[in-house]
């Protein structure tokens, strides 16, 4: 993430801009899952509730001021800056990778489920590709397709992961109250900070003039 964020910054073209979020997004979609393991791993069970909700507060608390440091550091500097930033603290984070203890779970299975992951990928990217190009394009072959495949790569993981002796996600976890409860207020509470972002993008866009 780190050095992605640093390729984004020094990015020549609007080609290798783009090439370098993308490494930057899969460094980013790592970093959430293995930062949240470290914690269980690290912490007895009586400290382990404040320590998740500690951090579900500061991440939803840089969510909602990353574009308001954003939108400071391009007015105050360059669009690079914005990049920038990451790479000091990576780069502390790194040097302080020696002192955290190991996560590794040595009783966990040794294989991967590389079918469910498969199908995961191919039902997010299937239906993102439908919400985003849906509303703009209308019901195009490729939306349809997209849409059809995203849906059916979905149902399909679900119907694997009930199967599978090994699988990405235990369905059984959601047998959890406190852990669907958790899960059903962290879709809410991103839902309502991603729409209001959207709501006052396109408030400032009209205010301003833009179509």
């Amino acid at each position: 993430f780190t050095l992605s964020s640093a390729l984004c910054a020094l990015a020549p073209s609007a080609g290798a801009l783009v090439a370098a979020r993308l490494a930057q997004g899969v460094g980013g979609a790592l970093l959430t899952p293995g930062s949240l393991a470290m914690i269980e791993s690290s912490l007895i069970a009586e400290d382990r509730p404040r320590a998740i909700g500690a951090w579900s507060g500061l991440a939803g608390t840089a969510s909602a001021l990353g574009p308001l440091l954003g939108g400071w550091l391009i007015a105050a500097s360059s669009w690079r800056a914005v990049f920038l930033i990451n790479v000091p603290i990576g780069a502390f984070v790194a040097l302080a990778a020696g002192r955290v203890p190991e996560s590794r779970d040595p009783a966990a299975p040794r294989r991967l489920d590389a079918a469910g992951a498969a199908l995961a990928s191919v039902g997010l990217a299937g239906a993102t590709y439908a919400l985003i190009e849906g509303p703009r394009a209308g019901l195009t072959a490729a939306v349809v397709v997209a849409g059809c495949a995203g849906a059916l790569g979905l149902i399909a993981f679900l119907a694997l992961e009930r199967r599978v002796p090994s699988p990405m996600l235990p369905l059984q976890v959601f047998s959890s109250r406190q852990f669907s409860a958790a899960n059903l207020v962290t879709f809410a509470v991103y839902g309502a900070l991603g729409g209001v972002f959207f709501m006052l993008v396109a408030f400032l866009q009209i205010s301003l003039g833009y179509s």
